[in-house]
């Protein structure tokens, strides 16, 4: 009777079993079970629902890696962002002290013959033969001309970097200034790369929307093709 009583309560478990997950769950893999197996949640059941977990489980790892996938890649994109923007920061303090030193601000390149045209080489290099000289205030590969040298910006690489006294009243991109003292007139540091999506995202970091028009970053895009025509122009704050 013991016996009986269990294998009717067992019964009653797999009836059970069966109406919560339904007929067709249990049944669809009864045609795989091995000879000998049979309708009382035995070993068909068994596999039935492991292939179902299993299929679940790798839907689930399918779409994980999905998501993961587009995750890894815009923390990487964000991250060569950061790298531009650290690479910003570290010569607009080298800039800064090389004013608090010196009692100027980045000096007039007299071979290029315009007054808006600004030599980086002070930087790191004492050009002008200042006693109040205290760099290299960056370290730099020296470039072809006075105002531009290549600079190491973070992940984006080793840059061309220029400077120019520009004024951001009149033009979007930069327009000739000559006198430091008005206030529209300010030093822009302007990056060369053909990384345009990189300049974008810059823009938005820094100004809160991409604008070429506004804002401390201008994105100048010649349109010129492959020549490094595309680059990035930041403005650097007054020293005075």
């Amino acid at each position: 009777m013991i016996i009986n009583k269990k294998g009717a309560m067992f019964g009653l478990d797999c009836r059970a079993l069966k109406k919560q997950f339904g007929k067709l769950f249990l049944v669809s893999r009864h045609s795989e079970a091995p000879e000998g197996a049979n309708d009382s949640c035995g070993y068909a059941k068994r596999g039935a629902m492991f292939g179902l977990d299993a299929r679940i489980a790798l839907a689930i790892f399918g779409a994980l890696s999905v998501i993961s996938g587009a995750a890894l890649y815009s923390a990487i994109q964000d991250a060569k962002v950061v790298s531009f923007i650290a690479s910003l920061n570290e010569i607009e303090k080298a800039v800064e002290q090389y004013y608090l030193d010196n009692a100027e601000v980045l000096p007039i390149d007299n071979v290029s013959g315009s007054a808006h045209v600004r030599k980086t080489r002070v930087l790191y290099e004492n050009v002008t033969s200042l006693s109040t000289w205290n760099g290299p205030y960056i370290s730099a590969k020296l470039g072809a001309l006075d105002y531009c040298g290549n600079f190491n910006f973070g992940s984006a690489g080793e840059l061309s970097m220029c400077a120019y006294f520009c004024s951001t009243a009149t033009n979007s991109y930069c327009a000739s200034c000559t006198d430091y003292s008005l206030p529209y007139c300010t030093i822009f540091l302007e990056i060369y790369t053909l990384d345009k999506a990189l300049l974008e995202k810059v823009d938005v970091k820094i100004d809160g929307e991409q604008n070429s028009s506004t804002g401390r970053v201008r994105i100048r895009d010649t349109g010129l093709g492959t020549d490094g025509s595309i680059s990035l122009r930041y403005q650097l704050p007054k020293y005075n």
